[in-house]
């Protein structure tokens, strides 16, 4: 073997060793080493590792044993990797091993990929069959450097160009199968009830008790949205929305609970759509149940508009049999709450007809009225209520036999229903509504007068103090410039079939 000696250093010119007296680095291909180990590739094209190590000992029992070659430091990186045009640091690995493993035992990083370039700081491919990356303990973050779950999205104050204009996560799916097309999927598995999904939006506020925020009970969330002004808003162009699917027949596909709204429904041109014939606020349909109901209300209803129905009836329990009949009977606008039995009777040849009423009659009625018509074309006829309702009967006289009669009988409903809940035909407006109206466009005033246009979500920082401004300018509708004292006004009571109706003096 030939040495050649130079002032400082030492080298072997068949392999180009070089030990430098002066700084103590050592190099290999090359006479200028600038680290403490040097190694410059200068061979054939074919074999490019400046540094190979292969382990074959039994298999290690430590991470320090396992490793084919081990850096450590205490002060600055255990063991760094740069590449102008490919890999920084690259592992593979055929056993039950990783290719790189980075232990950290301070407050360092176990690996740790940085990227100056357009490439990427850290690549994990998983193949076909395998997995690209794994963290099995600790919590993961991107974009923050303490993140506090299991995986931690942070987008900057600052947003980048061309990456914060997306979401924080972005997922897509090709699966075929429908029930697993979702790009991303939350799943809560624990004893307690929780939240798949959670999503917290400006000024939203965390469900911290499901039953708290729905009123419902303790429930099972599979996505929950908290936010300021839509917790969630669900998009479709030739689709739905937001769809709800539930097949227990005890619970709802979809609820809402809001302090003013619970479901709100509102059609109009989204997105320049074209304008449809017909729009729909709220649609419901029902099918296939021995009993089906489009909507069911549980408490008072108000329509400000016109209603279009094919029947109208009330239906209450049964008053003969309120626990196993319902009593069904059609609409008749009156203040008292009215109902209304008529038909045609003939009377005998001693002129005498006994009217037979249905059964449930004197249980739903009070204060009754009779109206009585003959129908004769010949012959004038006297008639006349010879007996009033009892027994659910009442009989008709007239003073010649064979007479037809047309009679009617109205009734007060006096079912438990009824008194608990009386019309009240006229009473104030609530204290929100004064100045507004139901039909403002009738009385000749603008939309922002009615109460409907004053009740619609969004609308509630409606600049009362200028509408009221403008009402100085308003004549109202049926208004009298009068003078009146205080007494003059104070509403008296009075009642018509049971009842209250409210009257100004």
């Amino acid at each position: 073997m030939k040495f050649l000696f130079t002032i400082g250093a030492f080298f072997l010119s068949s392999y180009l060793f070089t030990v430098n007296a002066q700084t103590g680095n050592t190099g290999i291909g090359t006479i200028n080493p600038e680290y403490r180990l040097h190694v410059i590739d200068t061979g054939a094209a074919a074999k490019r590792n400046t540094l190979f190590g292969v382990l074959t000992a039994l298999p290690p029992t430590t991470v320090i044993t396992s490793a084919t070659i081990y850096g450590t430091s205490t002060t600055g990186i255990g063991l760094l990797g740069v590449s102008e045009s490919q890999s920084g640091i690259y592992g593979l690995t055929s056993g039950g091993y990783g290719g790189v493993t980075g232990v950290n035992s301070g407050g360092g990083y176990g690996v740790w990929g940085v990227s100056t370039g357009s490439g990427a700081g850290g690549f994990f491919d998983g193949g076909s069959g395998a997995r690209g990356i794994i963290v099995n303990n600790g919590a993961s973050g991107f974009g923050t450097t303490t993140p506090f779950g299991r995986l931690h999205v942070v987008q900057p104050a600052t947003p980048v160009p061309a990456v914060d204009t997306f979401a924080a996560i972005m997922a897509y799916s090709y699966t075929a199968q429908g029930c697993l097309k979702g790009a991303l999927q939350g799943e809560y598995n624990t004893s307690n009830y929780g939240t798949g999904i959670q999503g917290i939006g400006y000024n939203g506020i965390n469900n911290q008790q499901a039953n708290a925020v729905f009123a419902l009970g303790n429930q099972d969330l599979g996505v929950y949205g908290s936010a300021n002004t839509a917790g969630v808003q669900g998009v479709s162009v030739n689709g739905i929305g937001v769809a709800g699917y539930n097949k227990n027949a005890f619970f709802a596909a979809t609820t809402g609970g809001g302090n003013s709204y619970g479901v709100y429904g509102y059609a109009n041109t989204i997105g320049g759509a074209a304008v449809p014939t017909a729009r729909y606020g709220v649609y419901g349909f029902a099918t296939g149940a021995a009993t089906n109901y489009a909507g069911y209300f549980s408490g008072n209803v108000q329509v400000t508009g016109s209603i279009a129905k094919g029947s109208g009836t009330f239906k209450i329990d049964h008053p003969l049999d309120p626990a196993n009949k319902y009593l069904y009977h059609s609409f008749v606008e009156s203040p008292d709450m009215m109902n209304i039995y008529n038909g045609n009777v003939t009377t005998d040849a001693q002129g005498k007809a006994v009217v037979t009423l249905p059964s449930y009659f004197e249980a739903e009625n009070k204060d009754f009225k009779y109206q009585l018509t003959i129908i004769d074309e010949t012959q004038f006829v006297q008639v006349r209520i010879a007996k009033k309702i009892t027994g659910n009967t009442f009989v008709i006289m007239t003073d010649k036999p064979n007479i037809e009669v047309s009679w009617e009988v109205t009734g007060v409903r006096q079912d438990k229903f009824a008194n608990a809940h009386r019309v009240v035909p006229e009473v104030e407006k609530e204290k929100e509504f004064k100045g507004y109206y139901l039909h403002a466009k009738e009385w000749g005033l603008p939309d922002e007068k009615s109460i409907d246009y004053l009740t619609r979500p969004n609308k509630a920082t409606l600049q009362k103090d200028k509408l009221a401004a403008d009402d100085k300018n308003i004549t109202k509708p049926g208004a009298a410039k009068t003078t009146s004292s205080a007494k003059d006004n104070t509403p008296s009571s009075t009642t018509a079939g049971g009842a209250e109706i409210k009257t100004i003096k």
